[in-house]
């Protein structure tokens, strides 16, 4: 059978866009990228899985994602990812956590706050991969908060603020930690022979690389 005109072809597809949308969303929701085993994020770290999750969500045609790339000057709690599908009309709000991370106060206060509003929230973990794919995918699950979100134990104000004040804190520390390792290792690219060692050694600790244990009799005491 002889091939239909090209002029033919692209008017085909012209009408198929006006009617259904862009070919490439469409393309997407029927033939998405195969993430189905739950291997696939295990063991992954927050940003790993978010960035994972990311992946989905434009082969299934959310074309709208918003993330905060560095959160320190912000309020603290709004969830880590925002989703928009235009074609659905539907946002999501997701926090992300690892299978063991814990959800901050101010962060469980958001994620209430917009549930109760009527919006699609969820708190997505690496396990939950099953439940991702049923939200964004051909499903269209609607996205609901875990069933024990809302059991969580409720602490009088004055301890909830020091909690949001301790986490401040290790927030502040873990970026110090992170910036010092990135000092390190670029004053490591400047220095030879002793002083590289020692410097690499001192950005090895930072990074996680080494523990101190693996420095041996070089430790210096006080």
């Amino acid at each position: 059978m002889d091939q239909p005109p090209r002029a033919e072809q692209q008017l085909h597809r012209k009408l198929l866009a006006e009617r259904y949308g862009p070919l490439d969303r469409l393309e997407a929701e029927r033939f998405p990228t195969d993430v189905s085993a739950p291997e696939v994020a295990a063991g992954a770290s927050e940003e790993q899985w978010r960035r994972q999750v990311r992946e989905i969500a434009a082969r299934y045609g959310w074309r709208l994602q918003y993330h905060t790339a560095d959160s320190r000057r912000s309020d603290a709690g709004w969830p880590d990812e925002v989703f928009g599908h235009v074609g659905q009309r539907r946002t999501l709000f997701v926090e992300f956590k690892t299978d063991s991370g814990r959800i901050r106060p101010a962060q469980r206060e958001w994620l209430a706050h917009l549930s109760d509003a009527g919006l699609e929230v969820a708190v997505w973990r690496p396990r939950d991969l099953h439940t991702v794919l049923r939200v964004l995918g051909p499903a269209r699950q609607r996205a609901t908060l875990p069933p024990t979100f809302r059991k969580a134990v409720r602490m009088s104000s004055p301890f909830a603020a020091e909690l949001n004040r301790l986490h401040a804190e290790i927030d502040r520390l873990v970026t110090v930690h992170r910036l010092a390792a990135r000092l390190a290792r670029g004053l490591a690219g400047h220095l030879t022979d002793e002083p590289y060692r020692l410097a690499d050694q001192l950005a090895g600790l930072l990074e996680g690389r080494l523990e101190p244990e693996d420095l041996g009799d070089e430790r210096t005491t006080d």
